[in-house]
């Protein structure tokens, strides 16, 4: 299987992301605020976790879609994945807002 065939689409990344660890949520946020593309020896040295937690993550990380490689083993955010997944998240909830007050 491709990473791409693995890959889900934004609106169900967002139950994925709430059901990621703790060094998931420090790797998106590091590589989030990062203005070039991460190593994992960088997440390794910056975040004090294990090189095998760092390469565990990454690799969950883009086949979920938040991260892309850009160049061998260096990473940066999917910003649009990202963003396309917050819209339909919020969309949803407005949604579900809806039914609530029509009730």
């Amino acid at each position: 299987m491709s990473d791409e065939e693995e890959q889900i689409g934004p609106k169900d990344a967002f139950s994925k992301l709430l059901r990621l660890g703790g060094s998931s949520i420090q790797i998106i946020e590091y590589i989030l605020c990062s203005p070039k593309p991460v190593t994992p020896k960088e997440l390794v040295d910056v975040l004090g976790i294990t090189e095998g937690t760092a390469w565990n993550a990454l690799s969950r990380l883009q086949k979920i879609g938040f991260l892309v490689s850009k160049n061998r083993g260096e990473y940066e955010a999917n910003e649009g994945f990202i963003l396309a997944m917050v819209l339909f998240s919020l969309t949803d909830i407005v949604e579900k807002l809806r039914e609530v007050k029509r009730r």
